[in-house]
């Protein structure tokens, strides 16, 4: 990790976060236990707050994590969980019943939307990983988003 950070020194100011969410990285596939949380602890450590991960597994989400980098939110097949991380929520939709190919209704926005601001965050990331409708989807999502704020 240090390597990657001393590699990529020039740039790092302009980067927000780092974002750790590929199947083939353990850290979303492990099951959460005490030394898997050790790990997450120990690699925050070196991005501090930059560092953003998404978990597959939902025990992550259940319980509280108190860890100094920002736990992504998700809305995907395995579940909806939408959780404040240090005045952040960065929220990914990646679908309802099926990964990526899928077209969030109306209703399904403003209820994701609903649970963003009843959590009162200072900055709010929303990224749709959902193929073809994320643009039509983000476009209507921050029409919602700005007439409840």
């Amino acid at each position: 990790m240090q390597l990657y950070l001393n590699k990529t020194g020039v740039v790092q100011s302009y980067i927000y976060y780092h974002l750790y969410q590929k199947n083939e990285i353990p850290i979303l596939t492990f099951k959460r236990k005490s030394e898997n949380e050790k790990r997450v602890f120990k690699f925050a450590e070196v991005l501090k707050n930059k560092m953003a991960v998404e978990f597959r597994d939902p025990e992550w989400y259940l319980r509280p994590f108190n860890v100094s980098c920002t736990v992504v939110s998700i809305d995907s097949p395995i579940g909806t969980y939408i959780i404040k991380s240090n005045d952040y929520i960065y929220l990914r939709l990646h679908g309802r019943d099926v990964w990526y190919s899928y077209n969030y209704s109306e209703g399904e926005l403003r209820e994701l939307a609903y649970k963003i601001v009843s959590l009162n965050p200072k900055y709010v990331y929303v990224f749709f990983n959902n193929n073809h409708w994320m643009l039509e989807n983000a476009r209507h999502m921050l029409k919602i988003l700005t007439e409840e704020s």
